[in-house]
């Protein structure tokens, strides 16, 4: 009954997260702020890209495979498009990119947004790698994210992924 539960409970936050972004054109601000300074979801409609800056948000991440938008409509909107296939991991070399360019942007005082198309595997992927980069272990961090996006779901190569990225950090402070 405990299982059936948690599963219920995952299911109306995912349905409900994605109506909410679908139907309303932007995530919940609920399921989305990880930190003070990182939000994490899915893709947002780019009519209701003002609310997102309304929020605060400075920049933007984004982990799909191709942009939905062309970069000259984010209303002056920082941007990243780090391109990678859905249920795929992305490589070091990204991780490293995408955490520099929020990294940078907390330090200027700014908020930064990171999605995919569902907020699901790849943009939670990235937030988790920069709480790494904080000095956070790989499964606290993912904790972290998952107890606000209770249905986030990063496949087995992204989770390897972060674990080699961790290892790499421990390795450069060694």
């Amino acid at each position: 009954m405990k299982y059936l539960w948690l599963a219920l409970r995952v299911f109306i936050h995912r349905f409900y997260d994605q109506f909410h972004r679908i139907f309303l054109g932007i995530p919940t601000l609920r399921r989305t702020r990880i930190t003070e300074k990182i939000f994490v979801g899915g893709q947002y409609s780019i009519q209701k890209l003002p609310e997102l800056k309304e929020r605060g948000v400075t920049a933007i991440v984004n982990m799909r495979e191709t942009s939905v938008y062309n970069e000259s409509l984010y209303l002056g909107l920082k941007y990243l498009h780090l391109p990678t296939t859905d249920q795929t991991p992305p490589t070091l070399e990204d991780l490293q990119k995408g955490v520099d360019f929020i990294s940078k942007e907390i330090a200027e005082g700014g908020k930064v947004y990171v999605h995919c198309r569902q907020g699901q595997g790849r943009g939670p992927t990235m937030a988790i790698a920069y709480l790494i980069s904080t000095g956070m272990a790989f499964e606290k961090a993912f904790e972290a994210v998952k107890a606000i996006r209770i249905f986030i779901n990063p496949t087995p190569s992204q989770r390897e992924t972060l674990k080699e990225y961790e290892k790499s950090l421990l390795q450069k402070t060694v």
